[in-house]
């Protein structure tokens, strides 16, 4: 196992889905990039990390980042 995905489980052991897709759905330009970024990296792991990543309600944020194409994505849920 690389040092990359030693790092990148250690941040699925400790619950660090969760914040990241919370930044997707409310972070700056920057942070949504960024943590879009780390999710990807994180889902090549596993499996059960894109499972994870799924159950965060992670695929509609990005989905939404890419179709979109504005700073923010929007919660699906929300009607506005």
């Amino acid at each position: 196992m690389g040092e990359d995905e030693e790092h990148q489980r250690e941040i699925v052991s400790v619950g660090g889905i969760p914040p990241l897709v919370a930044l997707i759905k409310g972070g700056s330009a920057s942070a949504q990039s960024f943590a879009a970024q780390a999710l990807a990296n994180a889902a090549a792991c596993s499996r059960a990390t894109q499972n994870l990543i799924a159950a965060a309600g992670a695929v509609p944020l990005l989905m939404s980042l890419l179709s979109v194409g504005k700073a923010h994505a929007r919660d699906p849920d929300d009607a506005t």
